[in-house]
């Protein structure tokens, strides 16, 4: 699926999607991967499980308050543990399909919401 949303300033802005893939205006992620509106960070994990040991502090330096979070289908859902760690640091947890995390995403990077984007990919 393509986007478009040239009012958007930044190169994470997502111009296009699908289960393989995110498309920004100047790069293509393949990987599990951590968007913020100017950063770009490859993630090791490979599957919902993996956030068990994922270090969720390492947001609190991206200054976001909202975690966007996306798998292919079908969609994963973290353990309600992950979401409460987010809250204790002070950052929301939405999870979306890939496209809504992407329309969401270039949505609050519009309205400059301090927003983040996880993406899980095979």
């Amino acid at each position: 699926m393509l986007l478009s949303s040239e009012q958007i300033r930044t190169s994470n802005r997502i111009v296009g999607y699908s289960d393989r893939e995110i498309r920004l205006a100047d790069a293509t992620v393949h990987t599990s991967s951590l968007l913020t509106h100017d950063t770009r960070h490859a993630l090791s994990l490979r599957s919902v499980a993996d956030l068990d040991q994922w270090d969720a502090r390492s947001l609190v330096p991206l200054s976001i308050s909202i975690l966007l979070f996306t798998s292919p289908e079908p969609l994963l859902w973290p353990k309600p543990q992950f979401k409460a760690t987010l809250a204790g640091l002070g950052i929301g947890l939405e999870v979306l399909t890939v496209g809504a995390a992407a329309r969401t995403f270039n949505l609050l990077l519009s309205d400059s919401r301090p927003v983040g984007l996880m993406i899980l990919l095979p």
